[in-house]
């Protein structure tokens, strides 16, 4: 069989001027088949924030009504840190924290045997790609499509627990040379997943 990876629309995302901005990108949902883990991202930020107070989260993904409550507790867990959570944003705002966003960070699969239950795993990973041609360096866990987006120290970073999650976080966050370096390579990389590349590679198996 070949693999011909989802079309993303890189072409209309492009870098800006870069804030001391974490971002992350997923549906709030803590009973989907494979959720986004936005409280272990708020877990670990707390205690970046302790060693980075200048930096902050958002959390960024659509909600239901029947999301709320799983809202509400993330909020709970946010309060007293500069983390904030936005629920069903226009596209062109999204485009814009994307620019904005030095990194990217992304849990799902975390805690979860990807052996036994694959379909708890991000299946591709469209939000780690769009980041990446914003040039947020991509800082997501080592599971599921992420790691066929992801090459470790090259066009981002990958990580298996919290205390690495942390650790390369902080890492990244204070060395400016290595995150100009995988933000540039990380726009390059975005460019394997254009909507060209993936109507050549259709046309090619087609005809």
């Amino acid at each position: 069989s070949q693999v011909i990876y989802p079309p993303v629309d890189v072409a209309s995302i492009t870098p800006g001027k870069k804030e001391n901005i974490i971002l992350s990108v997923g549906r709030f949902s803590a009973h989907q088949l494979h959720p986004k883990k936005q409280d272990i991202l708020i877990e670990v930020f707390k205690e970046v924030y302790k060693n980075a107070p200048d930096w902050k989260l958002i959390l960024v993904g659509q909600a239901k009504k029947q999301d709320q409550k799983y809202i509400r507790f993330l909020r709970r867990m946010s309060r007293g840190f500069a983390i904030k959570i936005i629920e069903n944003i226009p596209i062109e705002k999204l485009r814009d924290l994307y620019s904005r966003s030095t990194v990217y960070w992304h849990a799902t699969g975390f805690g979860e045997d990807e052996t036994l239950h694959p379909e708890r795993m991000e299946h591709f990973g469209i939000a780690t790609v769009e980041a990446q041609a914003a040039g947020a360096v991509p800082v997501v866990i080592g599971k599921g499509g992420q790691k066929e987006i992801v090459a470790q120290n090259k066009n981002g970073l990958l990580w298996s627990s919290k205390t690495q999650l942390l650790n390369q976080t902080i890492n990244l966050i204070k060395n400016k040379a290595k995150i100009k370096e995988l933000s540039e390579n990380a726009v390059k990389n975005s460019r394997r997943f254009t909507i060209e590349k993936f109507l050549r590679q259709y046309e090619e198996i087609i005809f």
